[in-house]
């Protein structure tokens, strides 16, 4: 199964050289990701999941093993 997750505000890659990574939407297939940046309309159209973020944001929490993922708007509550 192919998702795509498009129209994000920002997303933060947990890498300290470059923290920010350029584009809008992230593909992925069977679970794993396989783009993240700018997805062409074809890319989008050819997934079978596609979520509509609204601008929020996306970040990478790589500091322990497990790589749990978050989309907020806000953060914790």
């Amino acid at each position: 199964m192919k998702t795509a997750i498009v129209n994000l505000g920002t997303i933060v890659s947990g890498d300290l050289r470059a923290p920010v990574v350029a584009g809008d939407s992230i593909i992925m297939a069977d679970g794993l990701i396989v783009s993240v940046g700018t997805a062409s309309a074809a890319a989008v159209d050819a997934c079978d999941v596609v979520i509509e973020s609204k601008l929020r944001g996306w970040v990478e929490a790589s500091r322990d093993g497990f790589g749990k993922h978050r989309m907020d708007e806000n953060g914790p509550r």
